[in-house]
């Protein structure tokens, strides 16, 4: 099998990238590298690959030099199988790209945002130029998305130029989290089936691009006990370096840029967070450099080749694809290497004959009396099973962050009381997959504080849904992924709109500010025996609202603080095909 190779350019092009190959400039070494990016899978059975090829933090653009592929597919655990080189497309991308910009305005940036912003500007002019749509997140004690993905100049300036800093603690994990969530909120869905070469074209370049000069020391809320909670409310989701490491825009791992200076950052994580996405990591020691830093970055989106291919047949699922490259410059420089990817390929969507209940609670939640809460559990069972001694699995999801860590136990012990058949199992790394459900009637995840973090569970669950099993999804962030890498609203039949962690401008988290008064409605399976069982929730319950696909809402918090707002936000639902 021969490899698939992209040309070499012309002797004029050559002598421009002599200037860049060369180093000329401050700051630059000749370190060489590719980097494989957003791996990705179509339904029309394709599987595709980004790979940039850089020189020190510059890139060389694509098509100066000449790639070389092949693939191997292999699935279901079978051997791998050759793919003709017929079937692959090497190509460079148009540079049109999605870029969240994250910015650190906590107070160790003194004296910096005049290049803050000259950076930001540069970056949100590369990118709006090249036909991309940009946002910006701001970092301090809090971080804030200051203006969501757009390609209105003018708006974007705006948002660049009201940066500025206060004596602040950094929370740079929740910010790069926020950045990915404007990405994820502008899916263009790769499940349309096509040829490959359209396949490839139709792939847009997406990435977070994030700056910092110092440590994370308050996404998790470490400085809560003391600060002003009611000035700097946290959005009640702790996040990691680990889970930044797993954002995607759907299927699609997302790149993140990290630009450090100083020396007093963290270097580990910062690296560690860009090598797993196929992003890059870069220590800068002044800040008069940052401007020529986003400059750098901004040309790793109009410098890509993209990799596409045809499986060997009709597939989907995921499938275990190993893509060995390599690359010769033109002053005879070689870069080879091989990389194991499992890419998803979405499957044809079924029509589902199972049903599905939504739980926004945390089971254990204090304010739930026990007995409601058993009620509530086997009218959930009952309701998705209707059928006697339905065989039930309790899911842990793993990335529940070790926050009420007991809540799925909690229910295994309430179904038990109730003479169900039950099981509890923990979530495996990386996503349940068929075989870990197979031969249950029901399938309870829960994740009783955090959002979903592994969307092979939801691909797993839908798919239980359309054999006719029946799933309850529940806990207080259930209508959200992390960083809003996929969309979990076909399996909740709820549109996630932001946290709950206030209402009505007033703290509802942690049970340490105000409550939700949750109720139900009568005349329901999901409710019965339910109907006087008011109680107050004084944890962050999700605003959603319903999809408006067939789903009823039956239970629902609401708040009032006697003046002049009232909100209300659903609690339990259940869907029916």
């Amino acid at each position: 099998m021969k490899p698939v190779r992209i040309k070499q350019r012309s002797i004029w092009e050559l002598l421009t990238l002599a200037t860049i190959v060369c180093g000329c400039g401050s700051g630059s070494d000749d370190r060489m590298a590719i980097t494989v990016q957003e791996e990705r899978g179509g339904a029309g059975g394709q599987v595709g690959f980004d790979l940039l090829v850089t020189t020190g933090a510059k890139a060389i653009p694509c098509g100066h030099g000449t790639l070389e592929v092949t693939m191997t597919a292999s699935t279901n655990g079978g051997p791998p199988v050759p793919i003709d080189t017929s079937n692959i497309v090497v190509q460079c991308a148009k540079g049109t790209a999605d870029v969240a910009i994250v910015v650190d305005n906590s107070g160790s940036e003194q004296g910096k945002v005049p290049t803050l912003k000259a950076g930001a500007q540069y970056m949100v002019d590369s990118i709006l130029n090249g036909g991309g749509k940009a946002s910006l997140t701001r970092v301090s004690t809090n971080s804030a998305i200051k203006q969501g993905l757009t390609d209105d100049a003018s708006s974007l300036a705006a948002a660049v130029e009201d940066q500025y800093v206060n004596d602040g603690w950094t929370s740079i994990w929740d910010g790069i989290r926020m950045g990915n969530e404007t990405l994820g909120g502008n899916i263009e869905p790769l499940n349309v089936k096509t040829d490959v070469k359209r396949f490839c074209e139709s792939s847009r370049k997406r990435g977070v691009v994030a700056f910092t000069d110092g440590f994370d020391n308050n996404s998790s809320d470490e400085k809560a006990p003391v600060i002003d909670t009611t000035m700097y409310p946290g959005d009640g989701i702790n996040t990691t370096p680990a889970d930044l490491a797993k954002l995607k825009v759907d299927h699609v791992t997302t790149p993140i840029y990290a630009v450090g200076v100083g020396h007093q950052i963290d270097q580990a994580n910062l690296a560690m967070i860009a090598a797993s996405t196929g992003g890059t990591y870069r220590q800068i020691d002044d800040p008069s450099e940052i401007p020529a830093a986003f400059a750098d970055i901004s040309e790793y989106f109009n410098s890509t080749y993209q990799v596409c291919a045809d499986l060997p047949e009709p597939t989907c699922g995921d499938v275990t694809i190993v893509l060995t490259w390599t690359w010769t410059g033109e002053d005879g420089t070689v870069l080879s290497g091989t990389k194991t990817s499992s890419v998803n390929v979405p499957c044809d969507p079924k029509p589902c004959t199972g049903r599905e209940a939504t739980v926004v609670l945390t089971m254990s939640d204090p304010g739930i009396p026990r007995a409601t809460a058993g009620r509530l559990a086997a009218n959930a069972v009952n309701y998705v099973a209707p059928r006697s001694s339905p065989k039930v699995l309790v899911v842990l999801d793993d990335g529940h962050h070790g926050e009420d860590v007991g809540d799925a136990a909690y229910v295994r012990d309430l179904l038990g009381e109730r003479g169900y058949n039950v099981t509890l199992i923990n979530e495996r790394s990386g996503g349940l997959l068929p075989a870990d459900i197979a031969g249950y009637d029901v399938v309870w995840f829960s994740n009783p504080g955090y959002p979903w973090d592994d969307i092979r569970s939801v691909d797993t669950l839908k798919a239980f849904l359309a054999s006719g099993g029946g799933v309850v999804a529940q806990g207080d962030d259930i209508t959200q992924s992390m960083g809003n890498s996929f969309n979990v609203s076909s399996l909740t039949h709820l549109t996630f709109q932001h946290n709950g962690t206030t209402t009505c401008d007033v703290p509802t988290d942690n049970n340490q500010g105000d409550s939700l008064s949750v109720s139900f409605s009568p005349a329901h399976p999901l409710t019965a025996g339910l109907e006087q069982a008011a109680f107050l929730y004084g944890n962050d319950i999700d605003q959603s609202s319903p999809t408006n696909t067939g789903e009823t809402v039956v239970g629902r918090g609401t708040y009032d603080d006697g003046k002049k707002c009232t909100a209300t936000r659903p609690v339990l639902s259940g869907y029916q095909p």
